[in-house]
């Protein structure tokens, strides 16, 4: 049996996080609006970012292992909404689990933990995200657990 764990980063986990991260912006390369030759070239910002975001009280990063090894991440920050400084949102800013247990509850298990972190932060409303390829699907998921898809976004490259 397979044991598995969400945890807080913290700065002795940047490196994991950061394989994680690197597995999680492989997939979306086609969206990212840089261009690089490897992953490794971005390691250093990577690994800059994850750490600005681990020691920052209005954000998180959780990890998730199975066995002792990192399988996923899930990354958000909480701030005040921009129409209105009193009210909280906390927003997702990625969202990764490994393709061999995306049919488990892995991911499921990151999204609550950040659903929870939410709440103890104060934040009223939630923001996720869902990159729609092939059969992942995101936001079935989302509107099954009663979010309510209101913005899309498009992304244009220019350079």
């Amino acid at each position: 049996m397979s044991k598995t764990s969400i945890c807080v980063a913290t700065l002795h986990d940047v490196d994991r996080a950061c394989d994680v991260f690197s597995r999680f912006a492989a997939n979306a390369q086609s969206l990212l609006p840089v261009q690089f030759e490897s992953l490794e070239e971005l390691r250093p910002e990577f690994l800059e970012v994850l750490a600005k975001l681990i020691e920052s009280d209005s954000a998180i990063v959780l990890i998730a292992e199975v066995d002792g090894n990192a399988v996923g991440l899930l990354a958000g920050v909480v701030a005040p909404a921009w129409f209105q400084k009193t009210k909280y949102v906390a927003q997702e800013l990625a969202w990764w689990v490994d393709e061999e247990f995306r049919n488990s509850l892995v991911g499921v298990r990151l999204f609550m933990a950040f659903e929870e972190w939410a709440k103890l932060t104060g934040a009223e409303s939630i923001i996720m995200s869902s990159i729609e390829t092939g059969s992942h699907n995101t936001g079935r998921f989302l509107e099954r657990t009663g979010y309510k898809k209101s913005d899309t976004n498009y992304i244009k490259r220019i350079l």
